[in-house]
């Protein structure tokens, strides 16, 4: 059984942002990249931090937000562009090729909301997406839902109005979420 931890953060380097990590094992963490318009799907050794992977340098579609191992050591994205090839969708992402492969239209979230994280609970296996009415700026308000990723059916959690630009989710290894507010440059 694979173990994961997502986590959050911006890294700037050569002018390539890093968008969306998760942690496959101890010796590998997962990214989408992006410079300027290019979206590339790499992987990092933690045991030599300057060792890049480039597995996909044209990776597609450029709208993942939020990645995530499951138990089973599938890495799942979201595909939050309704007008790009996949709409808003999960899919699976093959950590050999960087190729996305789509899984599932996801319902029942108003596309007012845009979906800005995904995490899994390790403890029991339940998806997890944040969303958020403001994309830059700390205005308006951001939700959480549950996501079904035989259906792609989210169910609303609960929505937030104090971390109201919610970017990113993870949990910890005991089931605890936590979220950064890029508006307040919070942790929660």
């Amino acid at each position: 059984m694979r173990k994961s931890t997502s986590v959050f953060l911006f890294l700037f380097s050569v002018g390539i942002s890093l968008l969306f990590v998760s942690v496959a094992s101890a010796d590998t963490i997962y990214a989408i990249a992006q410079d300027l318009d290019l979206h590339f799907f790499r992987a990092y050794s933690t045991a030599t931090p300057d060792t890049v992977t480039s597995i996909n340098d044209n990776f597609s579609p450029g709208t993942i937000y939020g990645i995530d191992f499951n138990s089973a050591g599938t890495l799942y994205g979201i595909n939050n562009s309704p007008n790009e090839p996949g709409g808003r969708s999960l899919g699976a992402i093959d950590i050999a090729t960087g190729t996305y492969t789509k899984l599932e239209d996801i319902i029942g979230i108003p596309l007012t909301e845009y979906i800005s994280g995904l995490a899994i609970n390790h403890t029991n296996g339940t998806f997890y997406v944040s969303t958020t009415e403001a994309l830059f700026g700390p205005s308006g308000s951001s939700s959480l839902y549950t996501l079904d990723p035989a259906t792609g059916a989210a169910t609303l959690v609960g929505n937030e109005t104090t971390a109201n630009n919610v970017e990113e989710i993870a949990f910890d290894a005991l089931g605890h979420l936590f979220a950064i507010d890029v508006g307040t440059q919070s942790l929660y």
